[in-house]
């Protein structure tokens, strides 16, 4: 069985989106396990479900701006260590391990705010295929590698994370326990705190 194009995951669980509202618009309905930690939190929120235009998604991606582009990856980082041609490190000596170092800590620095922005997508009702093709990876691996993020007891070991980025997507998922949310409602990162969701207005009644 399919759903939108794309092989189920689950068999008979797996539930078929509506008919898009126009060409190239799916509509993120839940595909995959019933225990999806996105479908009870975001509907008990009242969220609307996200329209995902992947005809707009493959034009952007594939565009002169998109990551595919000659000059999408003309980051600070990578023009330090690109080669000998740059002259910025010595070619004996440490040079080399000093290249290395560098974009080891790059590396880690983009794996946060990968996981950060693939909590704040989710957060907000993307669907695995979505990130799927952000990451340009199949959607099984996509949720073999991040799905368990999103089960309550992760998202509440992620809110101690010692990278904001990752405590902003923590912040910005409806599945994180509400523990985690009051403590990350002090968080000394103002881009963790304004991704917290709003906090329901006081009853007359209780300002008493």
């Amino acid at each position: 069985m399919t759903v939108d194009g794309l092989p189920c995951q689950n068999g008979a669980g797996c539930t078929v989106a509506h008919p898009p509202a126009r060409a190239g618009a799916v509509t993120a309905a839940p595909v995959g396990p019933p225990a999806d930690p996105l479908a009870g939190p975001a509907a008990r929120q009242g969220g609307r479900p996200v329209t995902w235009d992947r005809e707009k998604w493959r034009a952007w991606r594939d565009g002169s701006h998109g990551p595919r582009s000659p000059g999408a990856l003309d980051l600070p980082v990578l023009a330090a260590v690109a080669g000998p041609e740059t002259d910025q490190w010595q070619q004996n000596g440490l040079g080399s391990l000093k290249a290395i170092a560098l974009l080891q800590r790059a590396r880690q620095e983009i794996d946060d705010e990968t996981q950060g922005w693939i909590l704040v997508a989710r957060g907000r009702g993307m669907p695995w295929e979505a990130v799927a093709e952000a990451l340009d990876v199949t959607p099984q691996a996509v949720r073999q590698r991040w799905a368990q993020l999103e089960a309550p007891e992760a998202l509440a070991a992620a809110a101690q994370h010692p990278s904001p980025a990752v405590r902003r997507g923590v912040a910005a998922h409806p599945a994180t326990p509400t523990a985690a949310l009051d403590h990350l409602a002090d968080d000394p990162d103002p881009a963790v705190r304004a991704a917290l969701p709003p906090k329901p207005p006081i009853p007359p009644a209780a300002r008493r």
